[in-house]
């Protein structure tokens, strides 16, 4: 939304606000997670996908992939790949 000409509302930012409170709390689930993680990069709002990488204790394989793929999207290569060097060293690669 920040990247188009649609306001958000008082709806917006309550379901925004609602977000934030389940990832953080860690009720989100990984495959929420990683759906959240994708959505967020296709937007262009890396920095929020990032937020909700961070906040997931244990990512798998799958949430990992989505935040590599959402670097690689937006051309953040390096970061991309800092991010698989980090995960093959947790592991999970």
């Amino acid at each position: 939304m920040l990247h188009s000409e649609i306001m958000p509302d008082n709806f917006t930012y309550a379901c925004l606000s609602f977000t934030w409170r389940v990832v953080l709390s860690g009720l989100l689930g990984l495959y929420r997670s990683s759906q959240l993680v994708s959505a967020y990069s296709r937007l262009g709002c890396i920095a929020d996908a990032s937020k909700v990488f961070s906040g997931i204790t244990g990512p798998n394989l799958v949430l990992w992939n989505s935040m590599i793929s959402g670097y690689g999207g937006l051309g953040e290569l390096e970061k991309g790949t800092e991010l698989f060097s980090e995960m093959q060293i947790m592991g999970c690669g």
